[in-house]
């Protein structure tokens, strides 16, 4: 809306030339001319407001000025899917864009279970146009697991980098604290391995895979992920011998859990950072040791999975070690304990 100005001898507006002034009948002083415009611009913002805030238009109703302005724009049920929503602005609204600061608001038709996200609103920019804002936290990180509900109500907040922040959720990495520091572990499953895997590279950063498919705990139950919206938890036990001098002598190892959903096949991935000493050879105990990392993952759905376990060095050297080694391996020494990796969740909280 623009300021408007008297108009002229002429019907037209004289911007900022004739003042406004008020007509003395007694006197036979004329007042000034409004224009149309001052009345009709005025009702169509109002009527915008309540359009826009997903109101019907009521006559008898003087107070849908104060309600469009408390509701903002409402775009009622989404559409899309969990991750993925859409909406059309309502009444026909047409938006020319949605400036920093700018909110939406809507109901969640589906929980949040994955990770990003985007929300396409249709009526930006022109009738029929859609525009897609990526979803993010408050705090313009990433979203975390279980960001919303199935019939929660959604504010979204533009940001200058064109994000539709979800109000007041956490990201993902606040949630992960809170989970680590949570109550209770749930739906432990341990996931036993026999597996003796003889694993080697002489590229840097190569992540050789040495175990796979691990589904199912030692009586044959399957693993399965019970709540869409925890922290998944796996910690992990496993023995590694090298019976050769790796090129380089102590860099880190880098060990990585690939966790996959088996319906969607969509994967996620966690890397744990373990000490070299058990890929350096040298006779006895300096060849070989255990180790205990602890993975954690948020996004996850529910459902059943499936866990992988890759190791990679973190420096330039060539290596090579047995996972899972055996007595026969390990020259006399003591049979290690068999790997194993134990998975639970954590309900998060914030």
């Amino acid at each position: 809306m623009r300021l408007h100005y008297p108009l002229n001898a002429n019907g037209a507006e004289d911007a900022g030339k004739l003042p406004w002034t008020d007509g003395v009948p007694a006197t036979g002083v004329e007042g000034s001319y409004p224009g149309h415009a001052i009345v009709t611009d005025v009702e169509a913002e109002i009527l915008a407001a309540i359009d826009a805030a997903g109101l019907v238009r009521s006559g008898s109703d003087l107070t849908q000025l104060i309600q469009a302005a408390s509701r903002g724009i409402w775009l009622g049920l989404f559409g899309g899917t969990a991750t993925a929503l859409t909406a059309t602005l309502p009444n026909s609204v047409v938006i020319p864009s949605l400036q920093v600061g700018m909110r939406v608001r809507g109901v969640a038709a589906s929980d949040y279970t994955g990770s990003g996200g985007t929300l396409a609103l249709t009526g930006i920019g022109a009738a029929g146009t859609t525009v897609s804002y990526p979803i993010v936290a408050s705090d313009a990180s990433a979203l975390a697991s279980g960001a919303w509900k199935a019939g929660q109500f959604l504010t979204f907040e533009i940001d200058a980098s064109s994000n539709a922040r979800l109000s007041g959720a956490s990201s993902a990495s606040a949630s992960l604290a809170a989970a680590k520091a949570a109550g209770s572990p749930f739906n432990t499953t341990a996931l036993p391995t026999n597996a003796r895997f003889s694993a080697s590279a002489s590229t840097a950063g190569s992540v050789v895979t040495v175990v796979s498919g691990l589904t199912t705990d030692a009586s044959g139950k399957t693993w399965v992920k019970k709540s869409a919206n925890s922290l998944l938890r796996i910690k992990g036990s496993f023995y590694c011998h090298s019976p050769t001098i790796p090129g380089q002598g102590n860099g880190a190892v880098t060990v990585r859990a690939t966790v996959t959903q088996i319906a969607s096949g969509a994967t996620f991935t966690a890397d744990a950072i373990v000490n070299s000493t058990f890929l350096v050879a040298g006779g006895g105990a300096a060849g070989s040791g255990g180790n205990s990392p602890t993975f954690y993952f948020t996004g996850i759905p529910a459902g059943a999975l499936s866990l992988s376990i890759g190791l990679k060095r973190d420096d330039s050297g060539q290596w090579t070690t047995i996972f899972g080694a055996t007595g026969a391996d390990l020259s006399g020494l003591p049979t290690p304990n068999p790997s194993r990796f134990d998975a639970d969740e954590l309900e998060q909280t914030s």
